[in-house]
């Protein structure tokens, strides 16, 4: 597999701080795109979440794109990351692909037949205790103490309030 660098910079139609979406030089169909990150990353792993979010929401907003100025029936969003994902760019790559009705792509695999799938779920469970752990981490905080007024005597409360008004 050749490693590429980014599409040529004409073929760019959208970017922001965080992500570029490129005309793929090798479509697969009419109006087939590609979604990078801005920030070096090959991996999902190397980029945070937030990122990873903005990048998904950019593909589905690029999806709905090009599935109604193209007037299509449906998208493939497919995450390439590391070169082990048969990903041709040196980056991290989200591909958006149109689709139409008996348009011949195949995108059909054959299932594996696991031998052994309670120790695969075992070793994958063993790997997954960090998932949410950030937004856990957030619910924790103790909630601010807001600050109690003490109008137990009203009428001087009120009078010092006025008091101060110019």
């Amino acid at each position: 597999m050749t490693t590429t660098t980014f599409p040529n910079q004409q073929q760019l139609v959208y970017s922001d701080e965080k992500a570029q979406v490129y005309l793929s030089e090798n479509p697969c169909a009419v109006g087939h795109i590609l979604v990078f990150p801005k920030e070096t990353a090959k991996k999902i792993e190397n980029i945070d979440a937030a990122t990873f979010a903005h990048l998904i929401s950019v593909a589905s907003f690029a999806s709905t794109a090009i599935f109604e100025g193209l007037g299509l029936q449906g998208t493939n969003i497919l995450v390439q990351s590391g070169n082990e994902a048969n990903n041709p760019y040196e980056q991290l790559c989200i591909q958006v692909i149109p689709r139409k009705f008996d348009d011949g792509l195949n995108f059909q695999w054959k299932p594996q037949k696991e031998e052994d799938m309670n120790t695969i779920q075992e070793n994958i469970n063993n790997y997954t205790f960090f998932i949410g752990k950030e937004k856990k981490e957030q619910a924790k905080l103790p909630e601010p103490v807001k600050p109690t007024l003490d109008t137990s005597d009203k009428e001087n409360y009120l009078i010092k309030h006025l008091k101060r008004l110019p």
